[in-house]
């Protein structure tokens, strides 16, 4: 897309915030990704219980109102247990756990020495900045807030040997994740095509009072200018709000222009995630309900767990109080008498509405149970096994590299090699032409036992040799030193 003074003039920061703010997801994910902020506590939705006393006098009889027949009472109001479960929080997890990114390989086919050096260049890149991790966070800030993004940025550098001899450029590259927790408002803008135009990212930083050092107020609090970046293929957009911003050219609302940055790299220097609804989306009904279930049965426990002593005889029935220990209820007979209550219903029916919940969640979102007790029942298995008990949790993870993540990271990839080949423009001919993909394994428990079995299996019926055999075997790290110290050494047999 060709630069023109009326694409710039189009580039304002309010038609920006309207178009990126339209883009972005709708569902509202922070109440239930939040434990604090559940459905659970919610006085609204989950009421305190009133709870009515006559009111004593000194000889221990109910005080009367003033028509001389109603008795006085009192009304206090108890709050119920509010039991909240970041099951959310370990679906995702679970889910990002199980698609590996940390373990994400580049490969490639270089025809030339040019595309060598170019392909190492891209992985001394990634290696830098450790990319690979970059998308685990990645993924966990997409999964619980279903937006984030990874901007690119270049540096010069005094380090000649940065780049490990593959270039001499002294430029660097950082890469900075981007999220509404960390503070920014993310606007991507796309054309009919679903191709990304523009990229604004919104923040704040701290205002300088008098051009020099200000950040607090007069009554204390600390001072902010909006800011609003927006990325194009050619250029980067700064602006500010505010009195801060006044130096620079007014677009009007209050915004001024302050910096305009050339792009080289021939891309916008962005990668935009993000996700419609959340993993839990549709077991959020089984979360509340779970949640109440269990609630509801911790104050069961706080009101008769303990036992009711009952006199009979006495005068004055009370309502007890939740948590009360050593209750005493006192009822009018005509032969005084004195018993426990005690809570004789059984919780089997609890108990198997809870195990059907938790149940039901956790495989409706493909998430393994893999807690102590679960994982103890299934005894002592081999890896290969438990790649067969997890086979629901690698479907889900191959889901979603096969689907929009993957494709989200084969862009990073060729933004990558983008912004080697403008850093340095003789690679820029094979950066072009070298095709890069990548490769993520997925998730495996690791069984030494029976990896060493397969490769003895494997190089005993002539389908390895002894050194590939060494190599998938994990038992030694570098398989060529292995291999020359194994031929020094004189077998047992010579040495008898």
């Amino acid at each position: 897309m060709k630069e023109t003074k009326k694409t710039q003039e189009q580039i304002t920061p309010t038609l920006i915030e309207e178009m990126g703010k339209k883009a972005a997801p709708t569902y509202e994910v922070k109440p239930e990704i939040s434990p604090d902020d559940h459905a659970i506590h919610d006085e609204q939705k989950r009421k305190k219980k009133a709870i009515v006393k006559k009111v004593l006098g000194a000889d221990g009889k109910p005080v009367m109102m003033a028509d001389g027949v109603t008795p006085a009472t009192q009304t206090t109001y108890i709050d119920p247990a509010r039991l909240s479960l970041s099951l959310q929080d370990i679906i995702v997890t679970r889910r990002v756990a199980f698609m590996n990114l940390g373990k994400v390989k580049l490969f490639a086919e270089p025809d030339n020495t040019g595309e060598e050096r170019a392909f190492s260049l891209l992985q001394r890149l990634r290696e830098n900045n450790k990319v690979a991790f970059k998308e685990s966070e990645i993924a966990n800030i997409m999964n619980r807030e279903l937006q984030a993004a990874k901007l690119w940025y270049s540096v010069d550098t005094i380090d000649a040997t940065h780049w490990g001899g593959y270039s001499a450029v002294k430029k660097n590259f950082k890469v900075q994740v981007l999220a509404p927790s960390k503070g920014d408002t993310l606007l991507p803008v796309f054309d009919n095509h679903g191709d990304l135009i523009y990229f604004g990212r919104g923040y704040e930083i701290d205002a300088q009072a008098g051009g020099e050092n200000g950040g607090a107020s007069a009554g204390g609090s600390e001072q902010k200018t909006k800011c609003l970046d927006v990325y194009t293929i050619e250029k980067l957009y700064r602006f500010q709000q505010g009195a801060a911003a006044g130096s620079g050219s007014g677009t009007g609302e209050g915004w001024a222009l302050i910096d305009t940055v050339e792009l080289p790299y021939g891309k916008i220097p962005v990668i935009y995630y993000s996700r419609e609804r959340p993993i839990w989306a549709n077991v959020q009904p089984l979360i509340e309900r779970l949640e109440t279930v269990i609630s509801n049965f911790a104050d069961t426990n706080d009101y008769h767990a303990s036992p009711t002593l009952v006199f009979k005889g006495a005068t004055g029935a009370q309502a007890q109080e939740k948590g009360e220990s050593g209750k005493a209820v006192l009822l009018t007979g005509e032969h005084a008498d004195a018993k426990y209550v005690t809570w004789d219903q059984s919780v089997d029916a609890v108990k198997l509405e809870i195990d059907t919940l938790v149940n039901f969640i956790y495989s409706l979102t493909q998430t393994p149970n893999i807690s102590f007790e679960e994982m103890k029942a299934l005894g002592n298995l081999s890896g290969v096994a438990f790649d067969r008990v997890f086979i629901d949790a690698h479907l889900a993870s191959r889901r979603e590299i096969e689907g929009g993540y993957g494709e989200l990271i084969q862009r990073g990839i060729n933004l990558e090699k983008a912004l080697l080949a403008s850093m340095d423009t003789s690679v820029s001919g094979a950066m072009q032409s070298l095709s890069v993909t990548f490769e993520a394994p997925h998730f495996q428990l690791e069984d030494l036992d029976a990896d060493v079995t397969l490769a003895i299996k494997a190089k005993d019926g002539g389908l390895i040799s002894v050194e590939t055999a060494m190599g998938i075997s994990g038992l030694v790290t570098n398989v060529q030193d292995e291999m020359d110290r194994m031929k020094g050494e004189v077998p047992a047999e010579v040495k008898e």
